[in-house]
């Protein structure tokens, strides 16, 4: 493919060999009239004189512009034999490809040269999503490519959205050195980057546990006899009692046999229910309904797998979007925050279709932490949670108010004077939808972004500490 300087270059050889050939031409011109004019005995005007010299003139012109268009003739081929995209290999090296959002991530792109021929002027540029900010170097260079050598340079980007993002295509554009032709091919190479919701809540909490040790984190104790390690209390020995928990002191005290029953350890099953329809998308840019919402799951998440409880997800609009099955362990909360990860505004609000897909997949009984704005249909979340209670599990709401996650007009304004009026209304809905929920017996928490993690912690603790769900 020819370049503008090449084309200007062409252009240029024309040019010149043609304004010689018009020089010849004007002088055999100036010959014929001066062959006419003398046989009519008359005498041409002195001016045109001048186009006796257009022989010597045209020398110059010709000989440059017939330089010029050899010249390209020359780079063409030389070029033609040295730009092969075959004999060029890409390879792009990532430092990871899950990282949280808000994290750096850095990119190498290494350029082999496959041939015995030099490559002396290549630009490889690797394309980046538009949400992506460049922190350090350019995800672009220049390279001159000796035979069979390997180059690479890195660029640094900072991922300050959550979501699946794609890294590529690489372009390669090779040029010779004069810049008059190139060769330019997108290679299909594409690397998927999964951004996790922020990890910052996390490390906060990581930090508290740091700092006052065993109040956050820690086993949690149920009032229920078993085989533990907190005393229950003692009783009097009945036949199918193991012998190593008799308590010889009281025995002795009370002359017959007694023996310790102890507190048994058990755990939750938490379900975090995620609505990520249209309306939860709604915010600013990196402070959506979605995006708070994501954020306390993850937080739930690792709380659950500190705990030790089994923990799920599921993930609805109109439809199940994602389902993920209640385990516990570190591989298991890589997947929920994958599932976060991926989650995109999408369609209306159906939690009655949301919980009867979960209780057809989970018989045993267990927390459901639904995070909805409330926005939905109030006939859906009545569906949604009579089935949940029928089948005994117990859910929780955290409804995220929407007018707070926008920003507000100033009161003055004309659109301030609107915005009234519509808070107004909203609020009006909102609370009829929640006064029939309370009717059945569920917890509404209302949140906005300042306390929206928080009382998500607080709520997952409390159900622990009302021993709700155990399994």
């Amino acid at each position: 493919m020819i370049t503008r300087r090449g084309i200007l270059y062409i252009a240029l050889g024309v040019f010149l060999v043609g304004l010689s050939l018009v020089s010849i031409a004007l002088y055999f011109f100036y010959f014929y009239l001066t062959s006419i004019f003398s046989l009519a005995g008359m005498q041409l005007p002195s001016w045109l004189s001048y186009l006796n010299f257009m022989p010597n003139f045209s020398f110059y012109p010709l000989t440059v512009g017939v330089f010029v268009l050899i010249s390209v003739a020359i780079t063409k081929i030389s070029f033609d034999s040295m730009a092969k995209i075959s004999n060029i290999e890409i390879e792009r090296i990532v430092d990871r490809d899950r990282i949280f959002m808000g994290d750096f991530l850095a990119v190498t792109i290494r350029v082999k040269n496959k041939s015995n021929t030099s490559i002396p002027y290549l630009l490889v540029s690797d394309v980046i999503p538009d949400t992506f900010r460049m922190a350090l170097g350019d995800n672009y260079a220049y390279i001159n490519l000796p035979p069979k050598a390997v180059k690479e340079f890195t660029y640094i980007v900072e991922c300050p959205l959550r979501g699946s993002y794609l890294i590529g295509p690489t372009i390669i554009r090779i040029m010779d050195r004069a810049g008059l032709f190139e060769l330019r091919k997108s290679l299909e190479n594409y690397t998927e980057i999964l951004v996790y919701p922020t990890y910052e809540d996390v490390k906060k909490m990581e930090i508290l546990q740091r700092a006052y040790g065993g109040l956050i984190y820690g086993p949690h104790k149920v009032r229920q006899k078993g085989s533990g390690y907190d005393l229950w209390g003692i009783r009097r020995f009945v036949p199918g009692d193991q012998l190593k928990f008799i308590d010889w002191k009281t025995t002795a005290k009370y002359n017959r046999l007694m023996v310790k029953e102890f507190e048994a350890e058990k755990n939750i099953k938490l379900y975090v229910l995620l609505d990520a329809s249209s309306s939860m998308g709604q915010g600013r840019e990196t402070l959506t309904k979605l995006d708070f919402a994501a954020r306390a799951a993850v937080l739930l998440g690792y709380l659950a797998n500190r705990f030790q409880d089994d923990f799920g997800l599921l993930v609805f609009s109109n439809r199940v979007i994602s389902f993920l099955e209640a385990r516990k362990g570190k591989k298991h909360f890589l997947k929920f925050l994958e599932e976060l990860a991926k989650v995109t505004p999408t369609g209306s609000s159906d939690l009655g279709q949301a919980v009867r897909y979960l209780v057809h997949r989970e018989r045993r009984s267990g927390v459901l932490i639904i995070i909805t704005d409330l926005e939905g249909s109030l006939s859906s979340y009545e569906e949604g949670i009579k089935i949940a209670l029928a089948h005994k599990f117990y859910p929780i709401i955290i409804s995220p108010v929407g007018i707070y996650f926008e920003d507000k007009p100033s009161d003055e304004s004309e659109e301030g004077f609107y915005w009234s009026v519509v808070e107004a209304e909203y609020f009006l809905s909102r609370e009829r939808t929640k006064f029939h929920v309370r009717k059945l017996g569920v917890d509404v928490i209302d949140v906005d972004p300042s306390v929206f993690i928080a009382l998500a912690l607080e709520t997952y603790l409390r159900a622990k500490a009302r021993n709700i769900g155990l399994i």
